[in-house]
């Protein structure tokens, strides 16, 4: 029965372990921030593309997009805080 608790033990010990292990990953600002300019230019390229207009008027509209896209956030995210903070 020793055996068998002991095991047992050690068992769980070496899954929780693995399990809940920290694992220090360094990131890459420099690799994601190429990765999203690229998405960005390629986003870019097929709106200038699709449209028929410029690369400038397709990248002024893009970055207008993305704008509007963050104010619209925010201003959900301030609606949840409010409804939240109420509770």
């Amino acid at each position: 029965m020793k055996k068998m608790n002991m095991m047992v033990l050690v068992g769980t010990m070496l899954v929780g372990t693995m399990a809940f292990a920290e694992r220090e990953v360094e990131f890459d600002y420099k690799k994601n921030l190429d990765e999203r300019n690229a998405m960005d230019q390629k986003n870019i390229n097929a709106y200038a593309e699709n449209n028929n207009v410029s690369i400038e008027i397709a990248a002024q509209n893009y970055y207008q997009k993305l704008q509007q896209e963050f104010k619209d956030n925010d201003l959900k995210r301030e609606e949840m805080l409010k409804s939240n903070s109420q509770d």
